[in-house]
């Protein structure tokens, strides 16, 4: 991917990210999300639900993989 492309769809609003990462899932067939020793890795909302993270590509997931997320992009 050309760093363009990320940069220019991490700016997206909302919608246009969904539309994006479906259109980029239905043509690769392929998510990825961020995995540690423990397993996937999540997050929670005010109500401590557990949420699951899916990225388009592998560019995009490792741009979010900071923190404590670093380094743990995975297919």
């Amino acid at each position: 991917m050309h760093p363009k492309e990320l940069e220019t769809t991490i700016q997206l609003p909302a919608k246009k990210r969904y539309d994006y990462f479906i259109k980029k899932i239905d043509d690769f067939e392929k998510v990825w999300s961020l995995r540690n020793e423990k397993g996937w890795v999540v997050s929670e909302d005010e109500h401590r639900l557990p949420h699951l993270h899916f990225w388009p590509t592998e560019e995009h997931a490792a741009y979010c993989a900071i923190d404590q997320w670093e380094k743990q992009c995975q297919n």
